[in-house]
C-alpha cells in the first residue's frame, strides 16, 4: 500500500552533473506533491561542478544560493542532504535528468 502523503507538502529532489570542470553541466529536479510528480531539467554550456551540485563545503556559487533562499523565504522548508550515487531512487533519477540535459545540449550544439 502506498504511504499517505501530506497534501500540503511539496518534496523536491535535485542533482547536478558536469562534464569537464569547467564544461557543459546539467541539473535535474523532481517535484512531488501528493501523488503527482513533475520532472524538470536544464543545462549550461560552460559551468563548473560548484554551480551544478551542492555539498557540505562553503559555497562558491553564492549568487545561486541567494536566489534560492529568496525563493523559499515565504515557505517552511526542511532541507535534507542525500549522498549522491547511493541508490536513493529520486536522487538517481535527478542525476539521470541532469546527465540527459547535458547530452541534449551537446546534440543541439552539433545539429
Amino acid at each position: 500500500m502506498p504511504r499517505a502523503r501530506d497534501e500540503r507538502v511539496v518534496e523536491i529532489f535535485t542533482d547536478g552533473a558536469c562534464s569537464g570542470n569547467p564544461g557543459p553541466g546539467g541539473w535535474g529536479a523532481i517535484l512531488r506533491w501528493g501523488d503527482s510528480d513533475r520532472e524538470l531539467s536544464g543545462a549550461e554550456a560552460a559551468t563548473t561542478n560548484n554551480r551544478m551540485d551542492a555539498d557540505k563545503k562553503p559555497v562558491k556559487n553564492v549568487d545561486l544560493w541567494q536566489r534560492l533562499l529568496a525563493a523559499v523565504a515565504a515557505h517552511d522548508v526542511e532541507w535534507r542532504w542525500v549522498r549522491g550515487h547511493s541508490g536513493h531512487p529520486e536522487n538517481e533519477r535527478a542525476d539521470a535528468l541532469a546527465r540527459a540535459a547535458i547530452k541534449a545540449l551537446r546534440e543541439a550544439a552539433t545539429a
